[in-house]
C-alpha cells in the first residue's frame, strides 16, 4: 500500500487593508510545482481513465511552458481578484489541457514515455509561402 505524503497546510494569508494579498514567490519551477501548485490543485491522477499526470513532467516541453507560464502568472497575482483570475483563466485551463487524456501526458499512465513527437510540418512549403527567412531557419526538435 503507497502511503501519501503528509504535507504542511499553506496558508494564504489575510488581505490587507489595501486589498493585497502577501507576496508569494518561488525560486524555481520544480518549488512552485511541487510544493505549491501539487497541493492546491491535487487531483485524482492514478487508477483513472480521465486524467493523466507524468511524475516526471519536466520531461514534456508543453508540461514545462505551461507551468512556468502558471509560475510566473501566479506571482504576480496580488491581490484576491487577481488570484481568482489567476485560477479561472490561467490554472484551469492550463491544467485541463495538460492532465487530458490527450495531453502530452497521454502515453504516461503507467510511468514516463516519450511517445508523442512534434506536429507534422511541410517546411518546404513554409519556406516557399515566405514563412522564413534566410537568418531564422527553424529550429528542429
Amino acid at each position: 500500500m503507497t502511503s501519501i505524503p503528509t504535507r504542511k497546510p499553506l496558508r494564504l494569508g489575510s488581505i490587507r487593508e489595501d486589498g493585497e494579498l502577501p507576496r508569494r514567490s518561488w525560486s524555481s519551477l520544480g518549488e512552485f510545482v511541487t510544493g505549491y501548485l501539487s497541493v492546491v490543485y491535487a487531483r485524482q491522477v492514478t487508477d483513472t481513465i480521465d486524467t493523466v499526470w507524468c511524475r516526471q513532467w519536466w520531461c514534456h516541453p508543453e508540461a514545462v511552458e505551461r507551468l512556468t507560464l502558471l509560475w510566473r502568472t501566479r506571482e504576480l497575482a496580488t491581490t484576491a481578484a487577481r488570484v481568482s483570475g489567476w485560477w479561472l483563466g490561467d490554472c484551469e485551463p492550463h491544467m485541463s489541457a495538460l492532465l487530458s487524456v490527450s495531453g502530452p501526458f497521454k502515453y504516461c499512465a503507467a510511468g514516463h514515455k516519450t511517445l508523442l513527437r512534434p506536429l507534422p510540418t511541410d517546411l518546404d512549403a513554409a519556406h516557399e509561402a515566405g514563412l522564413f527567412t534566410p537568418a531564422s531557419p527553424p529550429v528542429l526538435a
